[in-house]
């Protein structure tokens, strides 16, 4: 979630090669620049498809998909959003 969402968006929008390069190709071909402009927050996501919910066997898969996402999300975003926040 990003509040004053354009600021921000376009910031990150603006260092999306670095990002995505960062987060591997794998990853980066799943990521969403959801840009919501009558909105106050934009998006930038990673979504896993098809996640069928009441497949319980698949669940492991798809924690370890959202934990793997997660880490690698944080690891592209630190070093882009630490210059901006200071």
């Amino acid at each position: 979630y990003m509040g004053d969402g354009s600021k921000w968006f376009h910031q990150f929008q603006a260092r999306a090669e670095e990002i995505e390069d960062s987060l591997g190709s794998e990853l980066a071909e799943l990521l969403q620049w959801e840009e919501i402009p009558d909105a106050v927050a934009s998006r930038v996501a990673i979504y896993l498809e098809p996640v069928i919910p009441s497949d319980r066997d698949s669940w492991t898969k798809y924690r370890a998909f959202a934990l793997d996402a997660l880490e690698k999300l944080s690891e592209a975003f630190r070093p882009v959003i630490r210059p901006i926040v200071k």
